[in-house]
């Protein structure tokens, strides 16, 4: 059982992806966007997720964390994620871009060796469509740009960098019976891989 202090910790994120991760559409062609209104929801809570993913990273990324916690939260952010997705990852100092699963790259956040992280996704781009496939889900892609920064026991930044990213949005659509037998379509939105476009 959590303590009331892991409770506290969590809440607002746990909060935050309750109400983001699922949502009622009435037509099922998601590609059209048939109204403003429709667009502007998805992209808000797509956004919304992608603001508790960021905190997620932080989190794991913090030299302080307790185990028992950062299994928690990777627990929390597998939980946002497609099976299987992967992560790639590059770095200023390195040309050569490396490719992890999910599970792989959390717990590579852990192992920093800064004593102190900063993680900012920024120029965040909206999903302007998104198209079905086979497997009757439909995808599209976010792109941002993610500013790195590593800092010593003196508090003096040594290392920094800026990469351009994209991010994979799955959203998979399920029918639920709600009040008086009737059925309704929820659909929820889930993230895929994350690719490099360019480091800077």
């Amino acid at each position: 059982m959590l303590s009331i202090m892991k409770f506290r910790y969590f809440f607002p994120l746990i909060f935050i992806f309750s109400i983001s991760s699922s949502f009622k559409q009435k037509s099922l062609d998601l590609s059209e966007f048939s109204k403003k209104q429709e667009q502007e929801e998805f992209n808000d809570r797509v956004l919304a997720k992608l603001r508790v993913l960021e905190d997620y990273f932080k989190m794991l990324s913090d030299k302080n964390i307790k185990d028992e916690k950062a299994d928690e939260v990777i627990d929390a952010v597998l939980n946002l994620f497609i099976e299987d997705a992967l992560v790639e990852v590059s770095s200023f100092n390195q040309s050569e871009v490396q490719q992890f699963k999910i599970t792989e790259y959390c717990e590579r956040l852990k192992l920093f060796k800064y004593s102190k992280v900063k993680i900012a996704w920024t120029n965040i781009s909206y999903i302007s469509d998104l198209k079905r496939n086979n497997d009757g889900n439909y995808y599209g892609t976010v792109d941002l740009e993610q500013k790195f920064e590593g800092y010593n026991a003196e508090g003096q930044k040594v290392f920094s960098d800026k990469i351009e990213k994209n991010i994979t949005v799955v959203v998979k659509s399920f029918d639920k019976y709600v009040i008086k037998g009737r059925e309704d379509t929820f659909w929820y939105i889930y993230f895929g891989d994350i690719g490099v476009e360019e480091t800077k």
